[in-house]
């Protein structure tokens, strides 16, 4: 049942912003773009950091492969500013209906962009348009 509720899930934008406490300009900015292929999954993230001034993407390359178990993604990943050869593990998971987590479990070697650990918070509305609300811890 938790990998069916996952793989049900999983599929699209998963995105977070934080912000500078002194002006509430962008600090940093992270989007997972998942897509589910029956037990595996395959995606890629867009990260930017000092306010815009480091960029860790592509919007076209897909650097995240994993496979879908006991109710959880271990997906391997490289940074795009480095080598494709340089893998880190992630850990992606539903905490529960309305959470997802992305927590890396092994970094690549720098450099990279992305937060180590991320919560995205689910929100449903009534015509079942889905909104994400994000926090993350570093």
């Amino acid at each position: 049942m938790r990998n069916h509720a996952l793989r049900q899930t999983i599929t699209g934008q998963w995105t977070f912003d934080t912000y500078s406490d002194s002006d509430k300009a962008m600090f940093e900015h992270f989007v997972l773009d998942l897509k589910n292929e029956d037990d595996s999954i395959k995606g890629r993230y867009c990260a930017t950091a000092d306010e815009g001034k480091k960029l860790d993407c592509s919007t076209t390359e897909y650097n995240i492969h994993g496979r879908i178990a006991d109710g959880k993604i271990t997906a391997e990943f490289y940074s795009f500013l480095g080598s494709k050869d340089n893998k880190g593990i992630a850990e992606i998971k539903l905490i529960n209906t309305y959470h997802l987590e992305w927590k890396i479990i092994k970094s690549p070697r720098p450099p990279f962009h992305f937060p180590k650990h991320t919560l995205f918070d689910i929100k449903v509305t009534s015509r079942g348009c889905v909104y994400t609300v994000r926090k993350t811890d570093k």
